[in-house]
């Protein structure tokens, strides 16, 4: 496949940022793994040419995507925060562990503001909401401000990050990286209906025995 040509170098220079940033989201460590692989593999497919700030918009929507797909995957029992330090590595400080609790698009925000550098504006396009609810997340989160430096301290492992560039290219050189995507936005379409098919079908059980109690209470008079 024809890959978006600075695909190579975003992954060495932005690997360890998008593994923050997916960490921050999915909260463990795997899953960030995964999800800022596959954001690339999202972003290698971008039509040319996009420029600098274009690109960055791109890439982090992509990887907001990839990590909210793994979070809708996520583990039966939320994962305590003594367990995520022992995955981590390293102690977690209160104010992010506050932050990692937060809904996952006010999460991003925070993180794209504070440690990429993006303007509320770029944040807001990235995350796909307006400007004024990005603005409105950032001045109510006290913890932002030292989000970088807590998060600093969750590295990916150095040899992840150092063979990501290279599995990358083998990943589009040996596979069809847009028939693979196109796949796994259609399993993630379908795991974001499961919940409100949960929800119809315990509706429908719940119409039916009042249904049932009401035809007996009339069969009964």
């Amino acid at each position: 496949m024809k890959m978006y040509q600075n695909i190579e170098k975003l992954a060495r220079a932005d690997g360890g940022t998008l593994y923050r940033f997916c960490l921050l989201l999915t909260g463990r460590p795997q899953k960030a793994e995964r999800a800022a692989f596959q954001s690339l593999l999202y972003m290698a497919e971008e039509t040319e040419p996009l420029s600098a700030a274009e690109e960055r918009r791109a890439l982090y929507r992509h990887a907001f995507r990839a990590a909210e797909d793994e979070w809708y995957r996520k583990s039966a029992a939320p994962m305590k925060k003594a367990a995520f330090e022992e995955l981590a590595g390293v102690a977690v400080s209160d104010a992010l562990w506050r932050l990692m609790k937060r809904p996952l698009r006010r999460r991003g925000a925070a993180f794209l503001v504070s440690c990429a550098r993006f303007s509320a504006e770029d944040a807001a396009a990235a995350l796909r909401v307006r400007t004024a609810r990005v603005e409105k997340w950032l001045a109510a989160e006290e913890d932002a401000p030292a989000l970088c430096a807590a998060l600093e301290a969750l590295a990916p492992e150095p040899a992840w990050e150092e063979q990501l560039g290279d599995d990358l290219l083998l990943r589009c050189q040996e596979r069809n990286v847009p028939l693979e995507n196109r796949l796994l936005r259609f399993r993630s379409a379908a795991d974001r209906l499961v919940p409100y098919l949960a929800l119809a079908a315990a509706l429908l059980c719940a119409a039916a025995v009042w249904y049932t109690s009401r035809l007996a209470a009339s069969l009964g008079g």
